[in-house]
């Protein structure tokens, strides 16, 4: 084996390793595109009563209607009581089935239903809890946690009341000493809640249309396009190192010892290299939370920072989950298909050596180098080649003296013939 072909084969088996363990790795991260990784994700960290909170603003704003009564009640009375309030109104079980309904809708849609993303959330629930009871005691709690009305907001309810501030905005506070005041501010909350639910049910939202609509479905294209393409390029990156391995047997492998070697070593390693990512990445988690990268520089309050990093925990964790699974079955598989072959390479017979035939030496002392394998072939063809020559010649010579013994027989019976009567008489004197 030439020094130039170990070296190639070592060049490209160094490739092969780099390469078993990215199509590993690409392979298994296909396996995140999953709907069941989202899922677990958000309901291992019990994610949906934090949820609660931000339907409704953003039921409302997908309804073209930023500036509505919940923004101004969640402002005046705090983050805390609002989710009290918003749990009255929005069951943090219908958050996890809408949730849950929206990811294996936009899921179908990936895998080809084109209508999948256009259907309609279910809001009946909370339709039917903004006009019931659940309004009723959601703006009781309103009016106790709600900051006192100032005396421009009084001065605003008693235009109302009176039918001439139709246009003003709707104070949300708790008039002081005051029932009728305290009576109307509680009819005209419980009134734009009903409003809410009407909104709501004339305004169906869709999955695309939460996600901001047009702009939302353009991404959302460009994310299908590359989810379909992904089962191609797998297969690819599997191809490549497994064609890498057929020229290194090509080059090197001369025998099933040596081919045990070779494609066991490749394996084992790939398998091993393969395994780092599982090492990492809990290490890379943990050092996204440090700063304020999770939570957009840390200006946002202390609530929403929690929020975020709750989410970001249980998805990426669920994904961890996701990952590390075929990475492990096919690291296990590769490290012991490297052992099988290895165990082969030790088993195997080794290839025959042939012994050297001693020189033979002449009376003068010196060596005659004994003629090799090629030498005897080559001999015993030339011997084979001068046999036909001197057959050949046996057979000229006998046809050789066949025709002297027809050209002397010919000459014997042309002198028994006579002489024709018409040829001439030749008389001596």
């Amino acid at each position: 084996m030439s020094l130039t072909r170990k070296m190639l084969a070592l060049l490209l088996a160094a490739i092969i390793v780099f390469l078993f363990p990215v199509a590993v790795w690409i392979s298994s991260s296909f396996d995140l595109l999953k709907p069941g990784t989202f899922k677990d994700g958000l309901d291992d960290q019990n994610i949906y009563p934090d949820i609660v909170p931000v339907v409704l603003p953003a039921i409302l704003a997908a309804n073209n209607n930023p500036d509505n009564i919940v923004t101004r009640i969640r402002d005046s009375v705090g983050d805390e009581q609002w989710r009290a309030i918003a749990a009255e109104l929005v069951p943090p079980e219908w958050v996890q089935a809408q949730v849950e309904t929206g990811i294996d809708n936009y899921f179908a849609w990936l895998d080809g239903d084109s209508t999948a993303i256009d259907k309609m959330l279910d809001t009946q629930i909370v339709r039917q809890r903004l006009r019931g009871v659940q309004a009723e005691r959601a703006v009781d709690l309103i009016m106790v946690s709600a900051k006192p009305c100032s005396v421009e907001e009084i001065a605003r309810l008693r235009r109302i009341a009176r039918g001439a501030g139709a246009s003003d905005a709707i104070p949300v506070c708790h008039p002081p000493n005051d029932s009728d005041l305290t009576m109307l501010e509680r009819q005209l909350l419980l009134d734009q809640l009903h409003h809410i639910a009407d909104v709501i049910e004339t305004q169906d939202v869709s999955l695309v249309g939460l996600f901001g609509g047009r702009e939302a479905r353009d991404t959302m294209l460009a994310q299908r396009l590359t989810f379909q393409s992904m089962p191609d390029f797998i297969a690819l990156f599997y191809l490549v190192p497994l064609a890498l391995t057929t020229l290194v047997v090509v080059l090197v492998v001369r025998s099933l010892k040596s081919f045990g070697r070779w494609t066991g070593w490749i394996s084992i390693a790939s398998g091993l290299i393969a395994l780092i990512p599982l090492a990492i990445l809990p290490l890379a988690i943990i050092g996204s939370f440090e700063g304020d990268s999770v939570v957009n520089g840390g200006k946002l309050d202390a609530e929403t920072q929690l929020f975020l990093v709750r989410l970001t925990t249980g998805l990426l964790t669920s994904m961890f989950t996701a990952f590390s699974e075929p990475v492990l079955a096919q690291a296990f598989i590769l490290v012991v298909l490297g052992l099988i072959l290895l165990a082969i390479a030790a088993f195997a017979p080794n290839m025959p050596q042939y012994e050297s035939i001693a020189a033979p030496q002449t009376p003068t002392g010196m060596n005659v180098t004994p003629p090799d394998e090629k030498t005897v072939i080559d001999d015993t063809a030339s011997k084979r080649r001068r046999k036909f020559p001197l057959k050949l010649g046996a057979l000229k010579s006998k046809s050789t003296a066949v025709g002297k013994q027809t050209y002397v027989a010919k000459s014997a019976a042309q002198e028994e013939q006579p002489p024709p009567d018409d040829a001439p008489t030749i008389t001596q004197n």
